[in-house]
């Protein structure tokens, strides 16, 4: 079993963070966010693409992104993000709206709780911003990803989910 910890990169990473860990930081979300698309080979977009994108999204004061690392792991070689989950909220005028996104665990270190551990995090950090809940989506074919989400309370709404792509 690996020695996986939980770190959130934020306003506080981006200070302390070497310039060798950005780059190792950005190439390891790269390959995890390539894990989350149904067929990995396609060529999409990510948003992340370079350090600066990286700090970009760390400094927002509305978005936490958590990140799980083999601290085993550490060289320039071998970038040590194994799983990543982000939570960003909204606030209105009558509530905390949150939200959970891009929760994903390397194919080698699945079976470990390193995704309970990322969710357990989240939901932690959407309680200390007061958020009245906290929601997400996942698809039907991630059988695993949706029976952690019930067994940690998540309850699966029949709903119309509409979308608008720009």
């Amino acid at each position: 079993m690996p020695n996986v910890h939980l770190s959130v990169i934020d306003r506080k990473y981006v200070h302390s963070a070497t310039f060798g860990q950005l780059t190792n930081d950005v190439t390891a979300i790269i390959q995890l966010t390539r894990e989350l698309l149904d067929d990995p080979s396609a060529v999409r977009p990510i948003r992340i693409r370079d350090r600066m994108d990286l700090i970009r999204i760390a400094l927002q004061d509305n978005l936490r992104l958590v990140v799980a690392r083999d601290i085993d792991i550490n060289s320039q070689d071998h970038p040590n993000i194994v799983g990543m989950a982000s939570v960003h909220w909204i606030e209105l005028p009558t509530k905390i709206n949150a939200y959970v996104d891009d929760v994903v665990v390397l194919g080698t270190y699945r079976e470990q709780k390193i995704g309970l551990k990322l969710m357990q995090e989240l939901i932690r950090i959407a309680k200390y911003v007061c958020a009245e809940c906290l929601d997400l989506t996942s698809g039907q074919k991630r059988i695993k990803a949706n029976e952690l989400y019930l067994g940690l309370g998540f309850e699966k709404k029949d709903t119309n989910y509409y979308r608008l792509r720009l």
